[in-house]
């Protein structure tokens, strides 16, 4: 599972017990499937989520080195491509679009199911 945080501050609350805080830009990556939640912090927070499916058994030993939760800061250095991806992403799936555009990014990336959510 993915998060992308479009605003605001966003808490993500592993079922583990990690608490982390992730504000505008930053992105979130579950690669271990690990149980957790979202929810703004101090008023209203949007973020878009997303599934990449893989190959299980195939992808099992890179998944199982992994940490449970993998944070990209967008504002750390290196990372500029961050909010920039995720600000066309969500331009890609605002409503507005049409649905020609929405079957343009499922046949780029077939494997990468979407999901808005606006919490206020």
């Amino acid at each position: 599972m993915v998060h992308l945080i479009e605003e605001g501050a966003v808490e993500l609350v592993v079922d583990a017990g990690a608490r982390l805080r992730l504000g505008e830009g930053d992105m979130a990556l579950l690669a271990t499937g690990a149980g957790h939640r979202l929810r703004a912090v101090e008023g209203d927070g949007s973020w878009m989520s997303g599934r990449f499916l893989v190959e299980e058994s195939a992808a099992s030993p890179l998944l199982a080195a992994l940490p449970q939760v993998i944070v990209l800061r967008g504002s750390e250095p290196g990372l500029e491509w961050l909010p920039l991806s995720a600000g066309l992403l969500a331009a890609d799936l605002s409503p507005g679009r049409g649905r020609r555009r929405r079957s343009e990014l499922a046949y780029c990336c077939p494997n990468f199911r979407h999901q808005r959510r606006m919490v206020s």
